[in-house]
């Protein structure tokens, strides 16, 4: 059973699993912002190296975030962020490198 007693600042320390399954589970604002917070940085260079253009890397980058939000349904909490951020990014790029909306 999830502790919903949790501070914003105590989701922390807890590892990347319990926080994907707090998010997962009880549908946890704090535990996807710790998400963000986490793997922000690698999201990001991942966008830049997909999408190439700068001008785009913003959309890209928060699209991404959108459907990983999603895809962490379908994960059910099992599976580590830092394996899924690729297969999050081509939902957001063509091929072509435009965003799609």
């Amino acid at each position: 059973m999830t502790d919903l007693s949790l501070k914003p600042s105590a989701i922390t320390l807890l590892c990347d699993r319990d926080v994907l399954r707090r998010f997962v589970q009880d549908t946890d604002e704090v535990a996807f912002a710790e998400i963000v917070r986490r793997h922000q940085g690698l999201v990001r260079s991942v966008c830049r190296r997909v999408i190439g253009n700068e001008a785009d890397v913003d959309d890209a980058f928060q699209a991404t975030f959108i459907a990983l939000a999603r895809l962490l349904r379908w994960l059910d909490g099992r599976g580590r962020f830092a394996n899924r951020h690729h297969l999050a990014v081509g939902y957001t790029a063509s091929p072509g490198g435009q965003v799609s909306g």
